[in-house]
This record gives structure tokens, C-alpha cells and sequence, in this order.
């Protein structure tokens, strides 16, 4: 099961901010997820082999539950047998918990920096640390994206790149690095203000391009192969011109040395 003490994403503040006690903070849905997330509803995250020691995983959305079902998801093929290739489809995915995503993130990361905030008040300068361990140790990971790949899931997408040597393919996302909060206001309405951005390791951060793919599939290919919903649909995708496969033939050309060498999370 994930470690109980990163259930929530545990932050500490960067070089250059004062040190007070390390606080843990509760999941952060930016005002212009919340309705994205309550409009998809909580689509199943799920996982289903492909050939030759590899894995598909589909994850919609991030919400309370997703990391914890990635890991029951991920943990029968790992304990089964090794798996070489991961396919992670982020396709559609809006967003969500910013929390969620970083502790999705550290099943597969297993030390250092995973992303920080940064913003002008003190208390907006955190980072996000990896816990000990990760899932899939050695396994060349590719995550498919496109231009609704969003938020929560474009910070997942960036750490995996940067601390796992992912490959991206598909399309640009959507371009949104920006932490934010909502007050509500006297008339009824919101006022929603940026409070701070997402940075990844090296200090980069997404900018309003997105993150651009090492690989670009043409838009209206992706439009005729939408992400399955169950892994009941994945078969169909799975004929000529599958996406997928393809994504999965590029990772199997790719002869890098693995990007972690971890053991599973307790």
C-alpha cells in the first residue's frame, strides 16, 4: 500500500525561505479544476498488460483515491513478473488534487526533489519530496498527452520526464503552472487570484506552450483514438494505427539505460 505518511503531500519550504516546521498540506484543486472534476465525476483508474513485459495504465483525473488505486493497479504486475514498458495515458486528464499528482508522482521516484512552489509570500516557497521507494523499478516509461492534458496531470507528466527520462508523446498540453485560490466575495461571486507557480527539479516550470512532446502524433489521429475508459475499450485501440502500439514500439527502440532503480513501496 502507499506510504501513510505521504497520503498527503508532505512540503518543505526551499533554501530561501525562512524555515518553520515542516508542514503537511491538504489536497490543492485549483478553482478552475473543482468544476472539471465534478463534471468527469471519479473515472477508474486501471491498468491491463501488453505485450512482451509491458503495461498500460489510464488515469483520468486526481482526486482522493487516484494515487492509491494506481498503486493496487501497478502492484499485481510487479509482484507477478517484471514490467519493461509502461504506457501512462494522461490524455483528457483535466487535473484535479495538485497533492494527488505529486503523490502519484512519488510511487515512481524514490528521492529528491519532485517539484516546488514558489510565490511572493514566504509560505508559498515549498517543495515536494519523494519518500523512499517507487513502483516499476527499471522500467522505461512513456506518457501519452494532448492539448487537454492539464494542470495536475501536466505536473505529473514534467516530474516523470524530468526525474524518470519519460518520454512525452502526442501534443503540447495546456499550458498551466499556476497555484491558486478562490475567496468568495460578498455578491456571491469568486475572486481568484495566482498565488505561486509549479516548478519542476532543475527549475524550469510549464509555461502557457505546455509542455511539448518528444514525439508529435497529428491532432486529428489522437481525435479518432480517444483514451479508453475501461480496459473492456483497450482492445479496439489496439488494431492498425493504434496510437498506443506505437507508443509502445518507441519505447521498446529506446536502448537508454533504465531512469530509477527502485524497490516497491511498502
Amino acid at each position: 500500500m502507499p506510504n501513510p505518511f505521504f497520503l498527503l503531500a508532505l512540503l518543505l519550504p526551499t533554501a530561501d525561505a525562512p524555515r518553520p516546521e515542516p508542514v503537511v498540506h491538504g489536497h490543492v484543486i485549483d478553482a478552475r479544476d473543482r468544476a472539471d472534476i465534478e463534471r468527469l465525476g471519479h473515472q477508474p483508474v486501471f491498468a491491463a498488460p501488453l505485450a512482451e513485459g509491458a503495461l498500460y495504465l489510464r488515469i483520468p483525473a486526481f482526486h482522493a483515491g487516484t494515487a492509491q488505486a494506481v498503486h493496487a493497479a501497478l502492484e499485481p504486475p510487479v509482484r507477478r513478473a517484471p514490467v519493461r514498458h509502461l504506457v501512462l495515458d494522461l490524455r483528457g486528464n483535466h487535473g484535479g488534487s495538485v497533492s494527488v499528482a505529486i503523490e502519484v508522482a512519488d510511487e515512481f521516484i524514490d528521492d529528491g526533489v519532485l517539484a516546488s512552489t514558489r510565490g511572493q509570500a514566504d509560505i508559498a516557497n515549498l517543495r515536494f519530496l519523494a519518500a523512499p521507494g517507487g513502483l516499476l523499478p527499471g522500467a522505461e516509461v512513456l506518457v501519452l498527452v494532448d492539448g487537454t492534458t492539464a494542470s495536475a496531470a501536466e505536473l505529473l507528466a514534467g516530474i516523470l520526464a524530468h526525474r524518470r527520462g519519460a518520454i512525452l508523446f502526442g501534443r503540447a498540453t495546456y499550458g498551466k503552472s499556476s497555484v491558486q485560490s478562490h475567496e468568495p466575495l460578498a455578491d456571491g461571486d469568486e475572486r481568484i487570484r495566482t498565488i505561486a507557480h509549479y516548478y519542476f527539479d532543475d527549475g524550469s516550470r510549464i509555461d502557457r506552450r505546455g509542455l511539448r512532446p518528444d514525439i508529435t502524433v497529428p491532432a486529428a489521429r489522437l481525435r479518432r483514438q480517444p483514451p479508453p475508459q475501461t480496459a473492456t475499450e483497450l482492445p479496439a485501440l489496439l488494431r492498425a494505427d493504434s496510437v498506443i502500439l506505437e507508443a509502445l514500439e518507441v519505447l521498446r527502440r529506446r536502448d537508454l539505460p533504465a531512469a530509477a532503480h527502485t524497490s516497491p513501496k511498502a
